[in-house]
């Protein structure tokens, strides 16, 4: 892996700052998922520890008196320390996947009217990472990921032609490129106000259960997050404020995450509809004996999504703008976690809840209906899974299980009722190489109780494969 630091500030990082990174995002040792030594819902691994590439040499001479505490990035381990000038520097580093679908349901299978129903190829995720200190005790990490969308993009309500961006190169005339976009993961700036408290401003991943901080795709064990993840129960990411630390009581450690933000909305990374912050909190338990690690959370959101459309209109007071509230609701989730890695041994699970009530102002009609509105409704889940990571090429064979009961007012009538949907996965993930991991997977999703004219009628069976890489 190799790290750039910006051209005016020339520095090669620590070797103890790549194996850091590299640790948490292939799973070496237990690395920290927040900075402050929070926990580290990472990957285990049962090989030998990693080290830093030969290109990559440790400081000659005496280390630097250590002025503050070392601060790790959200990809864990990686000490980031000032130069001794005291001139911020930046690192950028990050990690992407390639993938391969494979579906296996007949032409008839009304899923293939839904999911791509060819076998493909795909660059999924091409994330970067900008990471500097920028003085004693503070630090701020930017995220981004590059996208090939909107070209080709598609909604589960709207399946029609996909969208296309060929547009022809103003550098190279006659030449036809496809322009992307961004996504941008995390913006923040932190303060260490204390070794049991730092403060962070901007927008972070929002700190629950195992998966959603620890996201990268060389980090998670299957090929995606598991499905009640990826739904976003809780907020993927949040804008505001956020306050964690942990504090050690022998061989147990208590963490907390304390946020405020401006919750969900249509534009919710910079601007919010209502007075409503919402509010959200994590604890958790992590007691790590010799080869045994047991961590234990629990996680909690409240908030209020609004969606406004304005106007000008002109009466007797003169011209002035007026909003309707167009989408309104209150949320609250919850969720708990559990994670125990013995050796090679992994057993983790997560069970989340998410509860939607809309105001009398906010209830929108259900579509395709004039008459209907969409319901309040619920949705909750859990999940499950268990491997064991040999010394062999580090090899884990694993098993992923998960129930899931969607709620009626989440699904768009193409849809149609589906209750519950039951998946499994089984798969091997492999690192044949210290920053590359392999990856082949089994999936099955079946949907019980199913209405004969819904989709669910139908099974989704598929074979996927996946590189992921750190650079």
């Amino acid at each position: 892996m190799t790290r750039r630091p910006c051209a005016s500030q020339v520095r090669r990082p620590p070797a103890v700052a790549l194996v850091g990174l590299v640790g948490l995002c292939l799973g070496g040792g237990r690395a920290r998922a927040q900075d402050g030594g929070a926990e580290a819902p990472t990957v285990p691994v049962a090989v030998p520890a990693l080290s830093a590439p030969p290109d990559v040499a440790a400081p000659s001479g005496p280390a630097p008196a250590a002025t503050r505490p070392a601060v790790a990035d959200d990809l864990g381990g990686l000490e980031n320390e000032a130069p001794p000038s005291g001139e911020p520097k930046l690192d950028v580093y990050g990690f992407s996947d390639f993938t391969y679908w494979h579906p296996l349901m007949a032409q008839s299978n009304r899923w293939m009217q839904v999911f791509n129903p060819y076998p493909s190829f795909a660059v999924g995720n091409l994330n970067i990472y900008l990471s500097s200190s920028l003085g004693d005790r503070l630090k701020s990490l930017v995220e981004f990921r590059l996208l090939y969308l909107p070209n080709g993009a598609q909604t589960m309500k709207d399946q029609g032609t996909p969208p296309d961006t060929t547009v022809i190169d103003p550098a190279e005339f006659g030449r036809e490129i496809q322009w992307g976009g961004i996504s941008i993961e995390r913006a923040w700036l932190e303060y260490a106000v204390h070794e049991r408290l730092t403060i962070r401003v901007g927008q972070w991943l929002t700190p629950y259960g195992i998966w959603n901080v620890d996201h990268g795709s060389p980090t998670i064990i299957g090929i995606r997050r598991p499905y009640l993840v990826r739904e976003q129960l809780f907020p993927e990411w949040q804008t505001g404020i956020e306050a964690y630390g942990t504090a050690p009581f022998g061989s147990v450690k208590l963490g907390y995450h304390l946020t405020i933000s401006n919750g969900r909305g249509p534009t919710d990374a910079y601007r919010d509809f209502d007075t409503d912050k919402p509010i959200g909190a994590r604890v958790f338990l992590q007691y790590a004996p010799r080869k045994a690690d047991l961590t234990v959370g629990a996680s909690f959101y409240r908030g209020r999504y609004t969606a406004r459309a304005g106007s000008w209109v002109t009466d007797a007071a003169g011209a002035h703008r007026v909003t309707v509230i167009t989408r309104q609701y209150d949320e609250l989730a919850a969720a708990a976690d559990v994670r125990w890695q013995w050796g090679g041994l992994l057993a983790q699970g997560e069970l989340i809840f998410n509860d939607r009530a809309y105001t009398a102002d906010g209830r929108p009609l259900a579509q395709g209906s004039s008459t209907e509105f969409v319901p309040d409704f619920r949705r909750w889940g859990a999940y499950g899974l268990f491997g064991y990571r040999f010394a062999f090429l580090g090899l884990m064979p694993y098993a992923h299980v998960e129930y899931y009961e969607l709620g009626s007012g989440a699904l768009p009538p193409l849809v149609g009722l589906l209750p519950v949907a039951v998946t499994t996965n089984l798969g091997i993930n492999l690192r044949p190489w210290p920053s590359v991991v392999l990856k082949l997977e089994f999936e099955r999703t079946t949907f019980p109780g199913a209405a004969v004219t819904s989709f669910g009628r139908d099974d989704i069976t598929a074979l996927q494969a996946q590189v992921a890489w750190v650079f």
